[in-house]
Formats: C-alpha cells, sequence, structure tokens
C-alpha cells in the first residue's frame, strides 16, 4: 500500500508540472515571437538589412541553429514573413544576411537574448557581423527593448 501512494504522489507530480507547462505553452509561443520581432527592430540592425533595388526589406532569415523556434511561430516584417532555417538550408540558400540566436530566456516580465547578425555576405568588400546582448521587459502584453551591447566585427 506504501509503495501505491508513493506512486500515485509521483504520479500526481508529473501531470501538474506537464498541466502548468501545457498551459504556458500558448503564452510563451506568443512572447517568443515578440521578442523575437524587437531584437530584430533594433534600429543598428535595421540599417543593415538587405534591400531590393527598389529600396524594399528582403526576405529576413534566423538560422535555427542553437536555439530552434517552433513551426508556429509567425513574425513579419514590413509584409514579409521571417524565413526560419536549419544550418545547412542556410548555407545552400546562402542569403545576404541572417540571425542566429544563441540564447534566448524569456521569464514572465523580462528576457535576455545574445544573437549574432552576419550581413552583406554576399558583396565580401563590405560583409559585416554584429553580435547582440540585449534585455527585455514586458509591461502589459508588449515587450521592449530596456538594454543593447552591440560589437562589430
Amino acid at each position: 500500500m506504501k509503495q501505491f501512494n508513493s506512486l500515485r504522489k509521483s504520479s500526481s507530480i508529473v501531470i501538474m508540472l506537464l498541466l502548468f507547462a501545457l498551459n504556458s505553452w500558448g503564452q510563451s509561443l506568443t512572447d517568443q515571437e515578440a521578442v523575437l520581432k524587437e531584437s530584430i527592430n533594433i534600429p543598428e540592425i535595421q540599417q543593415q538589412l538587405p534591400k531590393d533595388a527598389e529600396g524594399n526589406l528582403k526576405t529576413v532569415y534566423i538560422m535555427q541553429n542553437a536555439i530552434s523556434s517552433p513551426d508556429q511561430i509567425d513574425i513579419t516584417l514590413s509584409g514579409k514573413k521571417v524565413q526560419f532555417m536549419t544550418k545547412g538550408q542556410m548555407y545552400n540558400h546562402d542569403p545576404d544576411a541572417f540571425f542566429r540566436f544563441e540564447k534566448l530566456d524569456i521569464a514572465d516580465k523580462q528576457a535576455k537574448v545574445i544573437f549574432g547578425f552576419e550581413y552583406n555576405r554576399n558583396q565580401p568588400d563590405q560583409r559585416g557581423q554584429m553580435f547582440i546582448r540585449g534585455s527585455l521587459k514586458k509591461q502589459d502584453s508588449d515587450w521592449a527593448i530596456v538594454n543593447t551591447n552591440i560589437h562589430r566585427r
């Protein structure tokens, strides 16, 4: 009987944790989208995003390497959907620029990001990289960058 009660308690804990995880998943997906979008929208980065001949923003790419995002993530910039690709897909596609997130920690009202941005990849004389560390805060349902540290190479 003692063994049964122990198993029952363990099962209850597992079920509660599973329900908690499932309950918070929807919010974290929305938060993940918002944090990624805010990170990409840092003004110093916006100046380096690739544009077509008419000056319109080209498709933005995020390499899924250290951080992988669920398929349901839907981010648009200037009317274009951000594309998520694996490392192999990224190098086969060879875009002009892409993001590579190394850290994406989202808590209740705070987030920390560490990511790289490679740009002008197809123009050897203008090729560049940025490494960004950022902190974000959530007020009501909106995320905003509160601190960034950008290193260029």
